[in-house]
């Protein structure tokens, strides 16, 4: 009577083949018990069978009964400067707001995991600026007042009446210093003030004066006397919106105060000796 050999116990993890897309198959242990194949040839002919058995009805056991694992994508990491948004000249400070590499996972796809990446990049870097971020210091330019009068009038004319300018207290903002937005106030102002003026400044008729001059000698006292000095006042140095005649008085009163002034201060007083004063 011929021999009959029987398998020994074979047991191993299975991995599971049938897998969808973005799945990774499970692993599950399959055991093929001992003298469940039998061979009248050999032991290593029994054992065949269970191995054959294992490969086959093994892969098919997993494929039933092994766990289907989703397979996940990692994001890359992300970053942005958010800004805060509710001071009140709208110049808060900058922020760095970072999602770190693996904070996101995605089981469809690694662009799928950027993209929600992003969005939460978005949604809570700007939240955290605007509780963590600063308001900038700012500075309001003081107000300017001024009279200004129109300076394009055509040959023979000019402005007789200026206009006042105002330009309102922190016109001008910075984060510098009081001193620079004052400064560029100011800039405005005369820019301002200025163009203001030739819009809506009027031109009128101007009269220019004829020449005037005279002698001067300075006041000295009982018998003392002083050089003279002849002073003029030339053509066209005052003007008058009224007339020549105008404008020639207007410059005899001027002769009159630069003359006094010029030898008052220049001249000296000496003893006269019979000359007249």
């Amino acid at each position: 009577m011929s021999r009959i050999y029987g398998n020994g116990w074979m047991s191993g993890m299975v991995k599971r083949t049938d897998v969808p897309n973005h799945f990774i198959g499970g692993k599950i242990k399959y055991h093929v018990p001992a003298d469940s194949h039998f061979s009248h040839i050999s032991q290593d002919d029994a054992d065949r069978k269970a191995a054959d058995e294992f490969k086959t009805l093994g892969v098919d056991y997993a494929n039933k009964y092994a766990a289907l694992i989703p397979k996940a994508f990692a994001n890359d990491e992300v970053y942005k400067t958010f800004f805060r948004t509710d001071c009140m000249f709208h110049d808060g400070t900058g922020l760095m707001y970072t999602v770190e590499k693996g904070d996101v996972v995605s089981f469809e796809s690694k662009a799928d995991a950027n993209e929600k990446a992003v969005i939460v990049l978005e949604s809570k870097g700007q939240r955290y600026a605007d509780l963590n971020g600063a308001c900038c210091t700012h500075y309001g330019s003081r107000e300017y007042t001024g009279w200004f009068f129109k300076d394009d009038c055509s040959a023979g004319t000019d402005c007789k009446d200026g206009l006042m300018y105002v330009l309102p207290a922190s016109f001008v903002v910075t984060t510098e210093s009081q001193i620079e937005s004052d400064a560029k106030a100011f800039d405005i102002f005369m820019e301002e003030g200025q163009r203001f003026a030739n819009k809506h400044g009027q031109c009128e008729p101007v009269y220019y004066n004829i020449k005037v001059s005279d002698w001067f000698r300075k006041r000295c006292p009982e018998g003392m006397t002083s050089d003279i000095k002849h002073v003029t006042v030339d053509a066209g140095e005052v003007s008058s919106f009224e007339s020549v005649e105008d404008a020639t008085e207007k410059a005899k009163i001027l002769l009159n105060e630069r003359g006094r002034e010029l030898v008052e201060e220049n001249y000296i007083c000496v003893k006269s000796y019979g000359r007249k004063k």
